[in-house]
């Protein structure tokens, strides 16, 4: 049964126009694919901070390059960005601010730069492919298996904010944090992992002295309820020594109880080196401002945990 309209009662449908659907497995060379871990992460996750959670999480601070300084980054451009290492093409931008916005980034070529990035308004799962919505099209990245050789460079890695420094800082921004908060915590020199920051630095004349950063990290997760997953071990006693002197005072060479106690074995940075307070060191293998300029250059070394 239909209903007669005059011109004054009729009301116009509503046009629905349906976006294309681009597959971006069959775009360029590139290999655009998820796990369907991922993608239930991402589609949670749309247009808010991160929680957390996908096979690997990623959170660095990116930017431009001062321009008077091309190997710092300018600090009045820099943005946080959220990714998972599994998931290709997909990436969430966090301002300082805290502007969050989600990006998929299509390849045309071969070449790096010839790419664009469309911002992402939705997205969702439909059968094995994650569906990102933009203003130009419908992007969709085919699901694959969360195991090794399914992918190209594939990486597993369990979210664990205990133990993972950007998993760390993750969690600090879902749980109260904001991206200015953690700001001085992020930047390419930060240990990977927790049980990497040392308690202790060397200071003035190579003093051990105890690491700022190490207590700033700790201090942050302790805020947050965690309980940092850090090694609880003694630190040997280890003399400010150049590194090419480290066989003369290993005890470990000594007392004739390192399997690679061998001259040609013996190198500098060995984990297992360990002093004897009690022995005196020759002033000339101190490694102090004076005789670090006597350090051949593929020996030398920044300390720089403060």
């Amino acid at each position: 049964m239909t209903t007669q309209v005059t011109w004054d009662t009729f009301t116009p449908r509503e046009i629905v126009r349906t976006k294309r659907l681009i597959h971006l497995e069959d775009v360029g060379p590139y290999e655009y694919c998820t796990t369907r871990q991922d993608a239930e992460v991402i589609v949670r996750d749309i247009g808010r901070m991160p929680q957390g959670g996908t096979t690997h999480d990623r959170l660095m601070d990116n930017g431009r390059p001062n321009r008077l300084n091309a190997t710092l980054m300018d600090p009045e451009d820099r943005v946080l960005e959220y990714w998972s290492h599994n998931t290709r093409g997909y990436h969430k931008i966090i301002e300082y601010d805290g502007t969050v916005t989600d990006w998929i980034t299509v390849h045309k070529g071969l070449k790096g730069w010839d790419c664009e990035s469309y911002l992402i308004t939705a997205a969702r799962i439909e059968g094995d492919e994650l569906i990102f919505e933009t203003d130009k099209a419908e992007y969709g990245l085919k699901m694959r298996e969360a195991v090794n050789g399914s992918m190209c460079n594939y990486y597993g890695q369990e979210y664990d904010p205990e133990a993972h420094t950007e998993h760390l800082m993750i969690y600090a921004l879902s749980h109260g944090k904001t991206p200015q908060d953690i700001r001085r915590f992020m930047g390419v020199s930060a240990p990977v992992e927790l049980c990497l920051f040392s308690a202790y630095t060397r200071g003035e004349h190579g003093k051990l002295v105890p690491s700022k950063s190490f207590d700033a990290m700790m201090d942050l997760a302790h805020e947050l309820g965690l309980r940092p997953k850090v090694s609880q071990d003694v630190h040997p006693y280890r003399p400010w020594i150049l590194p090419i002197k480290v066989r003369k005072y290993c005890q470990r060479r000594i007392l004739g109880i390192c399997e690679d106690g061998k001259k040609n074995d013996c190198v500098p940075g060995c984990s297992r080196f360990y002093a004897n307070p009690d022995i005196p060191i020759d002033p000339k293998d101190r490694w102090d401002a004076k005789s670090a300029k006597k350090v051949p250059a593929r020996y030398c070394e920044e300390d720089d945990d403060e």
